[in-house]
C-alpha cells in the first residue's frame, strides 16, 4: 500500500520536474516547442507518421463501412425521417409577405433612382451637344447670309446693326 502511494508520489514529481524544464525558454523557443517541432519535422518520425495515417483511414473506412452496413438494414424497419442526417423539424421558417413586398419596394425604387440619374445625366449632355450644334448652325447661316449680303452687292454699311451685334455675339468678325 505504501509502495504504491510512494509510486504516484514519485510519479508526480518527476513529471513536474519534466514539464518545468520543457518550459526554459532558449532564444525565441521553450524547450517543448521545439521538442514538439522537432518530433513533427524529424526524418525519423516519417515512418510513425506514414503508420499512424494509415491507421487513421483504416478506421476511418471501417467505420464508414459498419455504418453503411448498419443504415441500410435498420432503413428497411424505420421511416427515413427518423434515420440520422435525414431527420426534418416539421415546419419551415419563411419570410413574410409584407417583409418581401417591402424589400421588393425598396429595390425598385434604388433601381429607379440610379436609372434616373443616368437619364438626367444623359438628358443633360444630350442638350449641351445639340446646343452647340445649334450655336454651330446659327454661325453657320450667319456666314450664309453674310455671302447672301456680299454677294448681292451690299458692303457691311447696308447690313442693318442688329444683325453685325448678333454675328459679333456668335464670335464671327464683320470685315470692313
Amino acid at each position: 500500500m505504501i509502495g504504491n502511494s510512494f509510486f504516484i508520489i514519485r510519479t508526480f514529481i518527476i513529471t513536474f520536474i519534466v514539464v518545468m524544464v520543457l518550459q526554459i525558454r532558449i532564444g525565441d523557443n521553450t524547450l517543448e516547442e521545439r521538442a514538439v517541432v522537432y518530433m513533427q519535422t524529424s526524418q525519423a518520425m516519417k515512418p510513425v507518421h506514414e503508420v499512424v495515417h494509415g491507421g487513421v483511414l483504416a478506421i476511418k473506412g471501417g467505420f464508414k463501412n459498419f455504418m453503411g452496413l448498419f443504415q441500410s438494414k435498420t432503413s428497411e424497419f424505420f421511416d427515413k425521417n427518423n434515420l440520422p442526417g435525414h431527420r426534418t423539424i416539421g415546419f419551415q421558417l419563411r419570410r413574410s409577405q409584407k417583409y418581401i413586398s417591402e424589400k421588393v419596394k425598396d429595390a425598385r425604387d434604388s433601381v429607379e433612382k440610379s436609372v434616373g440619374e443616368e437619364i438626367n445625366q444623359y438628358k443633360d449632355q444630350k442638350i449641351n451637344e445639340l446646343s452647340q450644334k445649334r450655336s454651330e448652325l446659327r454661325k453657320k447661316l450667319a456666314v450664309k447670309n453674310l455671302n447672301t449680303v456680299v454677294n448681292d452687292g451690299r458692303s457691311n454699311e447696308d447690313i442693318d446693326e442688329e444683325t453685325l451685334q448678333e454675328l459679333q455675339d456668335e464670335g464671327l468678325e464683320v470685315l470692313d
